[in-house]
């Protein structure tokens, strides 16, 4: 995760990295225009798609979806909106892509998470990219489904489900699944009509 707030919060301004495809270096100059922003809040059906911010008038001075280059090479400021940000999912993913850029992820946990003593799982549980999704010769599986049901109900066949989230480009999963702590799941991967349904289990 990159940040930590309440949800509900109200003119949050975060810092993004961008850097080169190129070369992987800070990328600078990447204007209004040469960047669309698109976010997934946890739960959701489906991302939001912001497209191009308009332009942040003032460093460390919030205005929604909007976007400015600080003075640090590769470092930009974005207002997040407010309604991104209200109560009823456990955190938010931003995502930025930009010309000559490669595509950022910010992610954003909401306390209220952490309170509820849910356990975050992502493909990186277990190990670095344990759990990404991807074919038996590596290839990166995108937009699967990634479905969690505790170990219990999957083996007695009631299909409640838990959690849910998709898979990006990268075969990554796009935000966390929240899940008890101490719980044996299942995690269930398919893209219908291509791949799956593939299985795992993990205990939070």
């Amino acid at each position: 995760m990159d940040n930590i707030i309440a949800a509900g919060s109200t003119g949050v301004l975060i810092e993004v990295v961008m850097r080169a495809t190129a070369d992987g270096q800070p990328l600078t100059g990447l204007a209004v225009g040469a960047v669309t922003v698109s976010c997934h809040r946890d739960g959701a059906a489906a991302g939001v798609a912001l497209g191009a911010p308009a332009v942040l008038a003032t460093l460390g001075t919030w205005e929604t979806d909007a976007w400015k280059e600080t003075a640090i090479a590769g470092v930009y400021q974005y207002g997040v909106p407010n309604a991104a940000l209200i109560a009823g999912a456990y955190g938010v993913t931003f995502i930025f892509t930009g010309t000559s850029a490669v595509t950022q992820e910010y992610r954003i946990v909401f306390t209220d998470a952490l309170a509820d003593d849910k356990v975050a799982v992502d493909h990186n549980t277990g190990g670095a990219d344990t759990l990404r999704y991807t074919t038996a010769l590596g290839v990166a599986i995108a937009d699967a489904d990634v479905r969690a049901y505790t170990t219990a109900d999957y083996a007695a066949g009631t299909f409640t489900l838990r959690a849910k989230t998709t898979t990006t480009a990268t075969g990554r999963w796009l935000t966390p699944l929240y899940l008890d702590d101490g719980v044996p799941y299942t995690i269930v991967f398919e893209k219908s009509g291509e791949y799956g349904p593939n299985t795992a289990t993990v205990t939070p």
